[in-house]
């Protein structure tokens, strides 16, 4: 299938980002990779930035709607049509109830680190 953007936005990198891994905002309305477990991601950076890129003030790409690219965080298969959030490294995890959900999977993985096609649906909580 692929990427399909709807929305995409540059913001500059706080830390190092690895592509196709969920950010957040932080309080300077910078971006960093997600790190907390069921975070309330802003959507998914579209490239890699490195910890020295990021220092310099790199500006990256950010998809905030559309169809992405996500990396499975499960241990395990990840099932197609499964509402998602963060783990602790910006990968997609199946969403428990309550979790902000980023979006959901439009295929299936088979094993934790393999990539997914992803819509994302921002500002959701599984019902």
């Amino acid at each position: 299938m692929g990427p399909n953007f709807v929305l995409d936005k540059g913001y500059q990198a706080t830390t190092a980002i690895t592509q196709f891994r969920a950010v957040t905002l932080t309080a300077n309305d910078q971006v960093k990779q997600a790190d907390g477990a069921a975070q309330f991601a802003l959507g998914i950076g579209q490239e890699t930035v490195s910890a020295a890129d990021a220092t310099s003030g790199r500006i990256t790409d950010v998809r905030i709607l559309g169809i992405s690219r996500a990396i499975n965080g499960t241990a395990g298969a990840l099932a197609r049509m499964t509402r998602c959030t963060v783990d602790t490294s910006g990968r997609v995890v199946a969403a428990a109830t309550t979790n902000p959900v980023l979006g959901v999977t439009l295929s299936a993985a088979s094993a934790q680190g393999d990539q997914v096609d992803f819509l994302l649906t921002p500002g959701v909580v599984q019902p």
